[in-house]
């Protein structure tokens, strides 16, 4: 991930980390909180994992696996419209991320994304002041 696409001081973590938790999975608790500017992407590793080596392995793991995923240019998208969202997001990593398979880091990583997604159409068709259509019962006209 380049240095633009993430979160390098404290402050700006703990700004989105104010924020209530957005998902929890497997390998980590996701935070997010939309963006001034385009998103960027802040990891934490939990010092449970004993060796700075391990931590520093998990945190190269998630970090791959939200380049592939989370700022990967959406379907039919151009390369520069990534999430499409501006969001800083933040993931602690859990240390069951050190003994997940990297494929099933990465689909926890996609969840992610369609979670996100979906937080900004809900609160997009909210701002505008839409309300979702209830389906009609049956037998009414």
């Amino acid at each position: 991930m380049k240095k633009r696409r993430r979160l390098l001081q404290q402050g700006e973590f703990q700004r989105v980390l104010s924020r209530p938790r957005l998902l929890t999975c497997r390998a980590f608790m996701a935070f997010a909180q939309p963006s001034p500017s385009e998103g960027r992407v802040g990891i934490a590793v939990s010092r449970n994992l004993k060796s700075a080596v391990r931590r520093n392995r998990v945190r190269r793991r998630l970090r791959e696996a939200v380049r592939l995923e989370l700022l990967q240019p959406s379907a039919g998208g151009s390369p520069d419209q990534r999430l499409g969202i501006a969001l800083d997001v933040v993931l602690i990593a859990r240390p069951s991320a050190e003994t997940l398979q990297f494929t099933q880091l990465t689909e926890d990583v996609a969840r992610l994304r369609r979670r996100l997604l979906a937080e900004a159409a809900g609160r997009s068709s909210a701002a505008l002041g839409l309300a979702p259509v209830a389906p009609r019962p049956r037998g009414s006209s």
